[in-house]
């Protein structure tokens, strides 16, 4: 005699299947029913908390001060990540609106205005 959980699957099986599904079940034991092709997803890189606030250092910026910033291969790969990370940290540290963060071609220019 077959359990319950056999049954329960066999009839989800059963369902998709006749509702004409993509689906890939794998039960607890490695079974595995369907054809979907699963893939699992590739691992991020993500800095270390915290590197924003060593390789940066804004924390002592006026109004008034510019600061010019360029790219750390170690941490930051362009531009834009580093536009980022600088917009991030003013705000926390600063609140909204507190800079003007412009990118240019090899650096990035920050301009505390509040």
């Amino acid at each position: 005699m077959k359990d319950v959980k056999q049954i329960s699957l066999e009839r989800a099986i059963n369902t998709l299947t006749a509702l004409q599904c993509q689906f890939k079940v794998i039960t607890t034991d490695g079974q595995e029913f369907g054809q979907l092709l699963v893939v699992t997803p590739p691992k991020i890189k993500r800095r270390p908390a915290g590197v924003t606030d060593k390789q940066l250092p804004i924390d002592d910026m006026q109004i008034g001060d510019v600061r010019i910033f360029k790219p750390d291969e170690k941490w930051f790969k362009n531009m834009e990540e580093l536009r980022t990370s600088l917009s991030k940290h003013l705000w926390r540290k600063f609140g909204s609106g507190c800079a003007i963060v412009e990118p240019y071609e090899d650096h990035v220019e920050v301009l505390r205005i509040k």
